[in-house]
């Protein structure tokens, strides 16, 4: 439930609107981080894992109750 945005490097292009490098690489930074102390994970498992982790992260951007109503959402 996502929209997906890229950049062409082969174009020259580094930024397109909300879409740069700089988003791709802190994502991922974020992802490696909070995986880390699981000390591995299987590829069975990932998918879970990084469904939990893109949760938390829109969790975090809410308050309270809007938070609360986003993981009841979620899980039904």
């Amino acid at each position: 439930n996502f929209q997906r945005e890229a950049v062409i490097h082969g174009d020259g292009e580094y930024v397109d609107g909300d879409a740069h490098v700089n988003t791709c690489e802190s994502h991922a930074s974020l992802a490696r981080r909070w995986l880390s102390p699981h000390r591995g994970v299987s590829k069975d498992k990932l998918t879970a894992y990084l469904r939990a982790f893109q949760l938390r992260h829109r969790i975090l951007r809410k308050p309270g109750q809007e938070a609360l109503k986003e993981v009841v959402r979620t899980l039904l």
